[in-house]
């Protein structure tokens, strides 16, 4: 096991396969990854090139900075304690980053496709008005892409559930007007959504500053959501334009063509 490997030059890249695209988190399984040299050449490392044999007193580590060099040396049994922590802190480090590395276009891109901002308007007996204002972000996928979404919700920062949905659906969603405000508007405000979704967000992210004002619970300010919701998404339901007789829809923002 010692003496020069028989693969030479500088790491240029790390490809892994598609298989390994599930769980990034996980710490037990261990699967080849493809490690892309600058001479060209190609040999398989461990996943996160790192690679423990648990014997008490002897145990081989692939240091994921040294993927070539296996290093086999007694240990003493606090030596070997300590040593796990610091690999299950590098295994933690590692698959934090590449859960949190998705682009940031990719979010907008997606939500433009599969995403929409809501502003649900319900009777409600225990609020002063007889109606509340409920919002909610929401990004709705098959359940196969599970995986996609849990990284969605670590990419903002952990905020929002991810809900079962009908049809084999699942979705991931933010209802706290607080983590709307703090995460979801900072987003799209700098990564613009280029679709028509683009006129739903903006009314949205009128009707979040407003219930981030306490707006939602004076009538005038119930009525200004609801004028700013009838221009969103579908309009309003007969339901409501019934209990509203007096809404007056706002304008439509223009989305200029992409």
């Amino acid at each position: 096991m010692s003496g020069q490997t028989n693969y030479l030059g500088m790491v240029t890249s790390y490809k892994m396969r598609e298989t390994e695209m599930g769980n990034r988190g996980s710490k037990s399984g261990i699967s080849p990854v493809k490690e892309q040299r600058v001479d060209g050449s190609c040999c398989k490392i461990n996943k996160f090139a790192i690679k423990v044999y648990s014997n008490r007193d002897k145990f081989c580590f692939l240091s994921h900075n040294l993927p070539n060099q296996i290093r086999t040396k007694k240990h003493s049994s606090s030596d070997f304690t300590n040593r796990k922590k610091i690999i299950k802190a590098r295994l933690y480090s590692t698959s934090s980053t590449i859960i949190n590395s998705l682009n940031p276009f990719f979010i907008t891109g997606l939500t433009d496709a599969e995403g929409s901002f809501v502003c649900i308007i319900r009777k409600s007996t225990g609020h002063r008005l007889r109606w509340r204002a409920e919002v909610v972000f929401q990004i709705a996928l098959h359940k196969k892409d599970l995986e996609l979404l849990k990284q969605i919700q670590a990419f903002f920062g952990g905020i929002g559930i991810i809900a079962n949905s009908s049809n084999d659906m699942c979705a991931y969603r933010v209802t706290s007007p607080k983590q709307i405000s703090d995460k979801i508007i900072p987003h799209f405000d700098k990564y613009i959504l280029i679709t028509k979704k683009q006129a739903d967000y903006l009314l949205f992210k009128e009707i979040i500053l407003l219930i981030i004002k306490g707006e939602h619970l004076k009538e005038e300010g119930l009525q200004s959501i609801i004028n700013i919701r009838a221009s969103l998404n579908l309009g309003l339901s007969e339901n409501l334009k019934t209990a509203f007789p007096n809404t007056i829809p706002i304008l439509r923002p223009v989305v200029p063509k992409a």
